[in-house]
């Protein structure tokens, strides 16, 4: 936030050189390596998703980078596209944190604004865990969740996004307001 870094610790910098590795398809690491044969491989890989939402009068434009992106089959009664994300992290991914992931969430909003159709969303999670040495490692294994969303989600979403860019404009007029005073 204002021209900050923001927060990183080793577990997130971990984390970003598996996504790097994964977005390359090879890495130096010999668990990395290992991962990669088995993680599911998809057409677009950093795919940027875009859409945009009314809030009143305004527009308010939503933008993703999806870790992994397959477009369904342009067609009435068509394939949904795929979206997946990869994870690391020592806390367990289940099937009811993959249900209630709000990336994911927002992810499926951008798809159905943009075509119409929503997509089936996918956690490819990699558990690390701190070994002796106290650096961050994967263990080799990899979890994948399979979830959907109901359209009602979709809304709510798409409320909670409306309702922080009204305030966000708000307090935004209020800096600039005390700014050129």
């Amino acid at each position: 936030m204002r021209g900050g870094d923001g927060f990183t610790n080793d577990a997130m910098r971990y984390g970003s050189k598996v996504d790097k590795d994964i977005e390359l398809g090879e890495s130096e690491d010999k668990i990395t390596k290992h991962l990669l044969i088995f993680l599911p491989k998809y057409k677009s890989m950093q795919h940027e998703g875009r859409a945009v939402i009314k809030v009143g009068k305004e527009e308010v434009k939503l933008f993703g980078k999806y870790d992994g992106y397959e477009p369904g089959v342009p067609r009435r009664d068509a394939q949904r596209s795929k979206i997946g994300d990869y994870k690391t992290g020592m806390i367990k991914w289940t099937q009811k944190r993959a249900d209630e992931c709000d990336q994911l969430t927002y992810y499926d909003l951008m798809e159905w604004i943009s075509t119409g159709k929503q997509s089936d969303l996918f956690i490819h999670w990699m558990p690390t865990v701190r070994g002796h040495d106290g650096k961050i490692r994967a263990t080799g294994e990899v979890v994948n969740f399979q979830t959907s969303r109901k359209l009602v989600e979709l809304i709510r979403m798409q409320a909670r996004i409306g309702k922080a860019a009204r305030e966000i404009s708000a307090r935004y007029e209020i800096i600039i307001g005390e700014v050129f005073k």
